[in-house]
Order: C-alpha cells, then structure tokens, then sequence
C-alpha cells in the first residue's frame, strides 16, 4: 500500500499492529509516525510508552524486552525501529530472529513501525513474517504534480494561493523532483513556511515574493561548491567556484558558508570521537539527521583539518583586508588550498 491508502485507514481509526514503512521520503515516514503515536499514545505517560531505535548498535535483550513490555496505564505502547537500527537488524540472524518470532506473534498490545530507506530482501524470512503480519507502505517521493498539489494546498490552508511562474520558480529551485534529488519534503516545508511568514496579509504569493524569501539557486549551488570542496573533489570544486562567479556570488558569502561547514564538520568529528550517535550529533548541532549522514559520509576533513581550513580562511581574509589580495585571486586560492588539504586527508 502507499501512505496514501494508510491515510484514508488511519482516518477511520485503524491502526494496525505492525507497519513496515519503506521510506523513499524520510519526512513523510516520520510525519505518519507522529500521526499513529498522537493516535494511540496520550497524556502524561505517552513518552513513557513509546520507544525509538535509532542507533546502528543494537541489544537483542533489550530489544526483546521493549517488544514485551506491557503499556503502562494505557492500552498500547509503541516502538519504532528507525532506519539504522532496522539495517542492524537484517544484519543480525540473533535481532532478525527475536523481530520475526515477535512479529508472528501478532501482538495485541503494541503498534510497531519499522522503518528502511528500501525494500528489504524479500528472500529473507524476516520479510516473510513483515509481509504475513505488517503493513507495508511505501513512502513514495511526490512527482512533480504531486509536489506542486501538496505546495498549493499547504499555502491554501494559510489562506494563500501562489502564481504559476511563482511555483515553477519554486518547484526548480527546491531541486526536489531531480534525478537522485537528496531534498526530502522536510526541506520544502521549511521553505513554504518562511514562505507563509512573508507574505503574512498578501492573498497571492508572487514570483519576486519567492525569489525574495528562498533564494535557494545561491543557497543550492554554495552547498554544493562546500560539498565538493570538504569532499576533496578538486574539478567539482572548480566547477562550482566557476558556477559561483557566474552568479556573481559574494566572495564574502561564500566565505562565510565554508567557514560554518568547516566548524561544523569539526563539532561533528568531535563529537563522534566522543562516542555519540549521529541521532545525538544532529540534535546537538540542530540539523537534521540525515544531513549529518551525508556529511559523516562525503567529508574527507578529520578534526585537524577542519581547524587548519578554518586557519586557511582566517589567513586569506586577513589578506583580503589588508589590500594584499583580490577577490578573483582569494577565491581561487582558497578553493584550491582547502579541495587539496581535503584531499590530501583522504590518503
């Protein structure tokens, strides 16, 4: 089934025990979780009641005693089993096993959510017992209508409606429909709320409203400039400082974003040396989960590099000010130095 079908259940008070959420869209996956909890889990005790695995560790005993658990004043308790933990799970024959015999066990007195960025191996007798005793809805990404449906009624339940150049301006610059898009519909959400808080009074939401809230084509091309810059990637980095200069981005904006991806990535780093989660990393730097997963993965800069960059950037302002470089050349420099010394941290 799609969340589409799980909506209209849910709309009728339905909630089954066990869901299987194949989240091509994590955001969407995440909003049908705080749906159901909101569902069957209220008052005081609700959190008490609800238990999220969200650590690529595992303890099948501990595993096994959340699933058992009884509700504590209330008639069902919750456990959702998040990506990486659910990856741990299909790794393990010990996890897979005490899931699949709770699983068939067609439990009364709790709703579990599973949840995988893809479907997971259908051989597997852990999938036999999903598909025998679970829901399985998959989390589709919107197409292009669809996305530009969900932007019109969520404006319209502000009581505002958006021009045709407005959403195709929109639509293009969230880069959410793109083959192999990373945007999730969390992101656009966030940009039609500032969206909504802009033209607060206004009926219509304007093309000039758009560019003057979003401006995500700058935003969009200086993340992937970083990206390619912390990744090593030395011709995408140039490629993306050309791009940049076209655009006639701001030396001191681009600047300004390295240095906060570089103190990032050095909190990040830090933090992880420390034993934390990339749940607990991303609370504490106030990003979303996944971002900090693609960062962990793409960013070639362990800690003294990030603070040798964070130097770099300090030295060429240094020099910019006092008259001792241009822009032109300070931008070439910089990408140049920072692509290579992440580079250089990858061997």
């Amino acid at each position: 089934m799609d969340y589409r079908a799980l909506s209209t259940e849910l709309n009728r008070g339905e909630v089954a025990s066990c869901y299987l959420f194949i989240a091509y869209d994590r955001y969407i996956a995440k909003a049908y979780v705080r749906l159901i909890k909101g569902m069957i889990l209220t008052g005081e005790l609700a959190d008490m009641n609800c238990r999220v695995f969200d650590d690529k560790k595992v303890d099948a005993r501990v595993l096994a005693a959340e699933l058992n658990a009884m509700p504590m004043m209330a008639e069902k308790r919750m456990v959702v089993i998040d990506s990486d933990s659910f990856g741990a799970v299909t790794q393990s024959k010990e996890l897979s096993g005490v899931l699949e015999n709770f699983i068939s066990s067609d439990p009364s007195h709790i709703c579990l959510v599973c949840i995988t960025p893809k479907m997971p191996d259908k051989r597997t007798k852990l999938y036999s017992a999903l598909s025998s005793h679970a829901k399985i809805v998959e989390m589709k990404r919107y197409d292009e209508k669809g996305l530009s449906d969900y932007i019109s009624n969520r404006l319209k339940a502000s009581k505002l409606s958006i021009s045709k150049e407005a959403l195709e301006w929109f639509l293009d610059a969230v880069d959410y429909t793109a083959y192999r898009s990373e945007t999730d519909l969390g992101y656009v959400v966030n940009e039609l709320d500032k969206i909504t808080a802009w033209c607060r009074g206004k009926k219509t939401v304007s093309l000039e409203d758009v560019k003057a809230v979003c401006a995500p084509t700058v935003s969009r091309d200086i993340s992937r400039y970083t990206d390619s810059v912390l990744r090593g990637d030395m011709k995408s980095a140039m490629e993306g400082m050309n791009d940049l200069r076209k655009l006639r981005t701001g030396l001191a904006l681009v600047m300004y974003s390295l240095d906060g991806a570089l103190r990032q990535n050095a909190l990040m780093v830090h933090s992880f040396s420390q034993g934390m989660t990339e749940s607990e990393v991303a609370k504490k730097l106030g990003k979303h989960p996944y971002v900090i997963k693609l960062a962990r993965k793409n960013n070639a800069l362990d800690l003294e590099g990030s603070l040798r960059g964070i130097g770099i950037l300090g030295d060429t302002d240094r020099r910019l000010k006092r008259g001792l470089l241009d822009d032109e050349s300070a931008f070439i420099l910089i990408t140049r130095e920072l692509t290579a010394l992440a580079a250089d941290r990858q061997h």
